[in-house]
């Protein structure tokens, strides 16, 4: 929703390039081994890829990039203006800062784990292109830089009203530092919410795992935000 959001809104000027793994192969399946090494093999050569890049228009000439070699990208990704980050939330923002406004310390959050930070670093060094994180809520986006993260984190040491560090079993118990989102940009508000659905997978071994996907929803991106975002 957010990529095709973003290309409405700044598709006469940029373009909106999946680069990110979005695979859906799980532990279990037949080729997980190899996808696990071969990823890792990926962060450590060129770090942690962004789901999507944005370029200016018509200059890389795809809408994915994301199988690309990895001996492919230095001609190609150094091209890009900035990278985005495509964070999700279980949350409404609207009321979960209703219903905590006389709580300062309880604020909606773009949620960063430790252990991606020295590998979203490790991709900015290797191409020279501006990070960011998007963190997408049901009813809200945002938008901050990973420069702005690490200032937040380096500037504010102590204020858990601006961020906070610690282990969460949302985020699978590893150490995540939850940055308030009024240190970035709210880029737009999802109108229609998309519908869940019941999803299925069978693994090889015979076993079947349920879950939840979502289809359709309306999104509505202010294009000046993320222009400014986009431009620096």
């Amino acid at each position: 929703m957010l990529a095709a959001g973003l290309s409405e809104a700044v598709g006469s000027d940029y373009d909106i390039v999946k680069y990110g793994k979005s695979d859906t192969i799980i532990a279990g399946q037949d080729g997980f081994k190899e996808f696990y090494e071969q990823y890792q093999d990926e962060l450590d050569a060129v770090g942690k890829k962004p789901d999507v890049l944005v370029f200016r228009k018509n200059v890389v000439g795809k809408a994915d990039i994301s199988m690309m070699d990895i001996q492919e990208h230095a001609g190609v990704v150094g091209n890009a203006v900035i990278g985005i980050e495509i964070r999700s939330s279980s949350f409404l923002a609207k009321k979960y800062r209703q219903k905590n406004k006389s709580e300062p310390k309880k604020f909606m959050s773009f949620t960063v784990k430790i252990e991606d930070m020295q590998a979203v670093m490790r991709w900015v060094e290797a191409y020279n292109v501006r990070h960011y994180y998007a963190q997408v809520f049901f009813d809200e986006i945002y938008m901050i830089s990973f420069k702005r993260i690490l200032e937040t984190i380096r500037d504010h040491a102590g204020d858990k009203t601006v961020y906070r560090i610690e282990k969460n079993q949302r985020n699978q118990s590893k150490t995540t530092a939850y940055i308030n989102v009024s240190q970035g940009v709210k880029i737009g508000e999802i109108k229609t919410p998309p519908t869940p659905t019941s999803k299925m997978t069978e693994l090889d071994s015979g076993r079947l795992l349920h879950y939840v996907g979502f289809n359709n929803g309306a999104i509505m991106i202010d294009r000046e935000s993320v222009l400014s975002l986009i431009r620096g």
